[in-house]
Order: C-alpha cells, then structure tokens, then sequence
C-alpha cells in the first residue's frame, strides 16, 4: 500500500514539473483594443486625432454645429425662432423659422404617465456652399426647423461665414441674437476683401458693428421667449 502511495505521489510531481515547462513556453494573446481592430494599419492615426481635428475637417466640408445655451426655465412658455435679412444694415424681411414651446417629454413614469423638462439649449448646424447655406434646427423635441438661406453677391470676390453671438441666454418678451450669416467687404486700404477678425459677436460692440456695418447683406438668426 505504501508503494502505491508513494508512486501516486511520485507521478503527481512529474505531471506538475511537466505543466510548469509547458506554462513558461505558453505566450498569452493580449486583448486588442477596439481602434486596433477598427485600423490594424493605423491607416487613419486614430489615436492621435482629437475632436478638433474632426470639427476642423467637417468644417473643411463646410458643415458646423453651432450650439447656444438658453438659460434655464420655471415654467412652460412660447419660443420662436426668427430669420431676418439685412441689406446695407437695412431690415427687409422677418421670416418664422420655428413656433414651438420650451417642453419636452424628459421620460416616462412606469404608469406611463410622462414627466416633462425645459429645453436649456438649441443646436443650429450648417452645410455651407459660397453664398448658400442650409440650415437645421434642432432642440430635446427633435428638428424643429430647416431652411435653405441665400445671399446674392454683390462683389464677384465676396465670401460668407457664420459667426455666433457670446450672450444667449433668454430675455422675457426680448429678441435673443443667436448667430449670422454675413459676408466679407472691400477694403481700399488693402485692395482686397477681409471678414471681421471677432470669433464671437456681442450686441452694441466696437467689433461686432464693424462687421454688420460693412457686411453689404447678412442674415440673423435668433429667439423669442414669451407667455
């Protein structure tokens, strides 16, 4: 008995001696990451662009996304989005992008009954092409408005941009600006046309002015929040 006991014990060392000569030949596989299998050939140096990179090509494309904080609301009230045009700083048209109200369905109680928020914010984005620019406008209800925005050359070298306004929050009853459309001017000291240098616009400012002033037409996207 004690022979057999001992060659159990004698063949169980053996086996664990072999599995140990075994497990140092044994490579485990590392886990690939995502990217890794997505690009093997890191064809797109993925892990190196960042959401500017993507932001700048899609702007390369002449899409943005322009985002504007409203402010926060107590209660449910009336919100119309509003497109003018402006021509030598003259108004010649107001058109209603958008008549909607500043609720939406947040979620649904188990009863099905639904509980509902306030927006806090509106998202314009905009493919633009020379003098065209189409226009989507979207809020926590969905798209709420789309229009195709056109302005007319008058200077074969005229270009057009968007700019956003800084300040959006919501006023009672007062026009909020929330972006333009506006074009480049002739500028003799430079024989050429040139854009206002300011990245984002301000009601009454030195710079902004300077801008609408000179731009030969442009047009204006803002709100209005009502009872």
């Amino acid at each position: 008995m004690k022979k057999i006991i001992l060659y159990l014990i004698i063949t169980i060392l053996n086996c664990s001696c072999k599995n140990d000569k075994l497990n140092k030949n044994v490579v485990i596989k590392k886990e690939v990451g995502q990217t890794k299998k997505d690009d093997p050939l890191n064809l797109y140096n993925s892990e190196k662009i960042n959401s500017v990179d993507l932001l700048e090509a899609l702007d390369f494309l002449g899409i943005q996304i322009h985002k504007f904080e409203l402010g926060k609301f107590d209660k449910k009230q009336s919100l119309i989005l509003l497109l003018e045009k402006f021509e030598n700083g003259v108004l010649k048209n107001t058109d209603t992008l958008s008549w909607t109200d500043n609720e939406f369905y947040e979620s649904i109680n188990e009863n099905g009954t639904p509980n509902m928020g306030f927006i806090d914010q509106i998202k314009l984005l905009t493919k633009t092409s020379d003098e065209k620019s189409e226009l989507i406008a979207k809020t926590y209800k969905g798209t709420v408005a789309k229009k195709l925005v056109e302005l007319k050359k008058t200077d074969k070298n005229q270009f057009f941009l968007w700019r956003n306004y800084k300040e959006t929050h919501w006023k009672a009853n007062k026009k909020t600006q929330l972006m333009v459309f506006a074009s480049s001017w002739y500028d003799e000291r430079i024989n050429n046309h040139r854009f206002c240098g300011v990245a984002k616009l301000t009601e009454n400012t030195e710079d902004t002015n300077e801008l609408l002033n000179n731009s030969p037409n442009y047009l204006m996207v803002s709100y209005k929040v009502f009872e």
